[in-house]
């Protein structure tokens, strides 16, 4: 059976029928402000601000396992927090980058764990975005032959997977997100430009208007993370 549980603003899912209501509606109360916390800390590690990083992970480490989830469902919360106190250690010894990939693969373990129980979190589709569009970074400092068609259809092919996502993004964003300015100026950004690579840049063969767009993307792409993944 499947139940649709909101936890926050933020947040839309279905709880596959791994779970109980009660039980999943715990792990999102759960997993929300975790992920809050663990991308905000991210986001710190990634300009080197090292203290406003621990303060975020302190925060986290805060937010115990609710005793409505189960022994399996239970472990994972508490190899999560076991993950985000290592990060924080490495913070303490002044290793920012370590720590930072440390809590990246925490949130891809999160994911995938939402995933295999068909729990489906907003946040992780602009996760599952900033994942797709990993390849198209490649390009920032590897410009593309645009007169090789093989190139010109690897290029369209990235940018269709990663404005795919978006778009299923806007349509899974909830009344109160789209609402938000920031929202619109970031997430709607993104989506024209991704656009303007299909219809003008590729087509036209212009590297160089490909390139800036992309670079402005990745800044999209940091921002969208940072406030909703």
């Amino acid at each position: 059976m499947k139940a649709i549980i909101t936890a926050t603003a933020l947040i839309f899912s279905i709880i596959g029928p791994g779970f109980c209501n009660s039980e999943g509606k715990a792990w999102l109360e759960w997993f929300k402000p975790v992920n809050t916390h663990l991308r905000t800390a991210a986001g710190y590690l990634r300009t080197d601000n090292l203290d406003l990083a621990a303060l975020s992970l302190e925060e986290l480490l805060a937010s115990e396992p609710s005793s409505a989830l189960g022994n399996a469902v239970s472990s994972v919360a508490t190899s999560a927090l076991s993950e985000a106190n290592a990060a924080l250690n490495l913070i303490d010894e002044g290793d920012g980058a370590a720590a930072r990939d440390r809590l990246l693969k925490l949130r891809q373990t999160l994911f995938k764990f939402n995933r295999n129980n068909r729990i489906e979190v907003f946040d992780d589709c602009i996760w599952l975005a900033r994942k797709t569009a990993i390849p198209l970074w490649h390009y920032r400092r590897n410009k593309p032959d645009f007169t090789d068609a093989i190139q010109r259809a690897e290029v369209m092919a990235i940018t269709n997977d990663y404005l795919r996502q978006m778009v299923i993004c806007n349509v899974q964003a909830p009344e109160e997100v789209k609402a938000d300015k920031e929202w619109s100026r970031v997430a709607l950004g993104a989506i024209s430009s991704l656009r303007l690579i299909k219809t003008e840049a590729i087509p036209n063969q212009n590297v160089g208007r490909f390139i800036r767009i992309i670079r402005e993307l990745r800044s999209f792409d940091n921002l969208l993370y940072f406030r909703y993944g």
